[in-house]
């Protein structure tokens, strides 16, 4: 399961391919082509009959990874196919980047160079970005050269139609969850309570397991506030995926809780042997141990104490001169 804001966004992808169309749609306005050059402009869709551009006919996961399998570290987010009837069709290259990084920015034109070899196809680079300052600085293109120029189609916050906008009805159910994941500071500081109804009447529309996924995607990226006002409103308008959700939030108490039993486990283990090893000291400098002084070590729960002590029973003679510094 997704853990946090990128893995989540490009799952969003994964589940709905088409999700990249509606990205590119949404970012196409504000790309900026570097020249008027025919293989330079901002995508042209295939033309329907009837004059008007054609609706994709599919969209599905080409692949992963477009580097060499060993170099998993080197690999696109998402990378779809955009299907059309009587068209070839386009690649989307998708990426999710929380913040600027130089050595993201170098690998970026790889892709899309690769991606082109591969399927021999159109290829546009669709980059998600958690803030507006970065999706900005990624219009203005990667330039390798005064004639090779990559020019990413950014969305940022402010592109993306708060989830309560009328408009925004018609979108897919995933373009609604990423909208939420991008702005969802803003969105819920203006209206919080019409932020979760519009969300979880989208989730209503999907399949139930799905729908729990999201809604627990959200309930632990977005903020507390959108937790307590979902369970709320769950609590009452009953919906079949809600057990589902609920299941997924016990499975995260069990984790937590057994992580917390690791960590507890551990942390009596280094007590333990600490605890042996000043005693073998002890014995091996053959200072007298009282029961009363042995009773004291053996319950001891203060690791740093027991440290300590061990440390300097080399320059005392009993246990008196050992405790009597604390």
């Amino acid at each position: 399961m997704p853990g946090d804001w990128h893995e989540t966004l490009a799952a969003l992808i994964a589940d709905n391919p088409a999700l990249s169309w509606e990205l590119l749609e949404i970012g196409e306005a504000k790309s900026m082509p570097i020249c008027t050059d025919r293989w330079h402009q901002v995508h042209e869709a295939p033309m329907a009959g009837n004059g008007d551009e054609a609706a994709p006919s599919g969209a599905w996961t080409r692949a992963e990874s477009l580097g060499a399998p060993i170099h998993n570290d080197r690999r696109t987010d998402r990378t779809v196919e955009i299907g059309f009837a009587g068209s070839d069709g386009l690649i989307v290259v998708g990426e999710v980047q929380s913040g600027w990084s130089d050595e993201k920015m170098f690998r970026l034109p790889g892709y899309v160079a690769k991606a082109f070899q591969i399927h021999e196809k159109q290829v546009e680079l669709v980059i998600v970005c958690k803030t507006d300052a970065l999706a900005r600085r990624y219009r203005k293109g990667i330039w390798m050269g005064a004639r090779s120029v990559v020019t990413p189609i950014a969305v940022g916050a402010e592109d993306l139609l708060p989830v309560t906008d009328p408009r925004a009805a018609d979108q897919s159910v995933q373009l609604s969850v990423a909208t939420l994941l991008v702005r969802g500071d803003q969105d819920m500081a203006r209206d919080p309570q019409a932020t979760v109804s519009a969300v979880l009447a989208k989730l209503d529309t999907i399949d139930r397991e799905l729908a729990a996924d999201y809604a627990h995607y959200l309930a632990r990226l977005v903020s507390d506030d959108f937790a307590e006002i979902m369970e709320e409103t769950m609590d009452t308008e009953r919906k079949p995926w809600h057990n589902a959700y609920y299941s997924r939030v016990h499975q995260d108490g069990v984790e937590e809780g057994r992580e917390e039993g690791r960590e507890e486990g551990r942390e009596e283990g280094r007590l333990v042997q600490g605890r042996r090893m000043l005693l073998t000291v002890l014995e091996g400098l053959e200072i007298p141990v009282s029961a009363k002084n042995r009773a004291r070590i053996e319950f001891c729960e203060n690791l740093d104490l027991l440290e300590a002590w061990t440390a300097r029973v080399g320059r005392v003679r009993s246990c008196k001169e050992l405790f009597q510094e604390d």
